[in-house]
C-alpha cells in the first residue's frame, strides 16, 4: 500500500513538472557544456566547446557544430518529452530528459548506445 502511495506521488510530481514545460522554455541560445556518459560528465573536446544550438519561435533552428551551421525546423512534444529536430522533411527524435531556464540535457541513442549532452542557457 504504501509503494502505491509513493509511486502515485512521484507520477504526480512528475506530471506537473512536464506539464510546466513550454516550448518556449527552448527559445534562445543553448550552449554545449557536457557529455554524461554512465552517470560521469566529460568536457567537450576544444574543437566543440563554441557548439550550440539555437531555438527560435518561429519554429527554426539553428545549430553551429565543429564549424558547421545547419539549420531546420524543430518541434517539441511534451509526453513523452521528446524534440524532434527536422531538415527537408526528415525529423530525428531526441528525448528531452530535464530543461529548465538554465540548462536543456537531451539523451542521443545509436546501435544501442546511450550518451547525454548537456547544454547551458545563453540567453
Amino acid at each position: 500500500m504504501t509503494r502505491s502511495i509513493f509511486l502515485l506521488l512521484s507520477l504526480t510530481v512528475l506530471s506537473s513538472t512536464l506539464s510546466a514545460q513550454s516550448s518556449d522554455e527552448l527559445i534562445g541560445k543553448w550552449e554545449i557544456s557536457a557529455y554524461i556518459y554512465w552517470g560521469i560528465p566529460f568536457d567537450p573536446e576544444d574543437d566543440e566547446k563554441n557548439d550550440y544550438i539555437e531555438f527560435y519561435d518561429d519554429g527554426t533552428f539553428k545549430s553551429y557544430e565543429k564549424s558547421t551551421v545547419e539549420t531546420g525546423t524543430w518541434r517539441w512534444t511534451k509526453r513523452p518529452s521528446i524534440l524532434a529536430l527536422g531538415q527537408d522533411g526528415e525529423y530525428l527524435d531526441i528525448e528531452v530528459v530535464e530543461l529548465n531556464e538554465d540548462e536543456l540535457i537531451v539523451l542521443l541513442e545509436e546501435d544501442g548506445d546511450a550518451i547525454k549532452v548537456k547544454y547551458e542557457s545563453r540567453q
